[in-house]
């Protein structure tokens, strides 16, 4: 048989185990009611495209997307396989696809996530392939912070970290760069 002051001290032990596990419960239990439903869906679209245009009236980029989910309360979007195309002077000048991606209200920022490729001009034609990529049509800069390939001719680097300036047609590498060139054989 117990005695009572040990079975105060199993009683409150009980209570301090059963208080813990209650908090753990509270913090990882989603939140219900107007907070949880914020981020709500008012539109979606399949297989479609749009053009972005300049302050002037001209194509700025045209998005490609097999889907598009927007949101209402930040009129943020999301898309599955984005391909985008940044035009300068009605010519395309950078192609960037993705296998999601998500747009800031008014289309300030485009990030393309998951793998990325991304084909374009500096002094001679590349590819860059690497894995979440912002766009920001507006600076017409790409840049990642992630591992990536660029390959130009018979030249490839690898670096982590990209930063891209479209009008001024140049590929910063920003850390821990190799690269090596094949010469073409004749």
């Amino acid at each position: 048989m117990l005695q009572p002051g040990r079975l105060m001290v199993l009683a409150l032990a009980l209570l301090a185990i059963w208080s813990v596990w209650w908090l753990r419960r509270l913090q990882t239990t989603p939140a219900r009611g107007p907070a949880a439903t914020a981020h709500r869906i008012d539109y979606t679209m399949e297989s479609f495209a749009v053009t972005a245009m300049d302050a002037d009236g001209k194509p700025l980029y045209r998005m490609f997307a097999d889907g598009m989910t927007h949101y209402a309360d930040d009129d943020s979007s999301e898309f599955s396989h984005p391909h985008v195309e940044y035009i300068v002077k009605n010519s395309t000048q950078m192609h960037l696809s993705g296998e999601q991606g998500w747009m800031a209200a008014q289309g300030s920022e485009i990030h393309l996530l998951g793998a990325v490729r991304m084909d374009g001009y500096a002094k001679q034609p590349f590819t860059l392939l690497t894995r979440d990529v912002i766009f920001k049509p507006d600076d017409s800069l790409v840049e990642t912070a992630a591992a990536a390939v660029l390959t130009s001719g018979g030249m490839h680097v690898s670096a982590i970290g990209v930063r891209v300036h479209i009008n001024q047609k140049s590929v910063q590498l920003l850390a821990k760069v190799q690269g090596r060139y094949d010469a073409p054989s004749h």
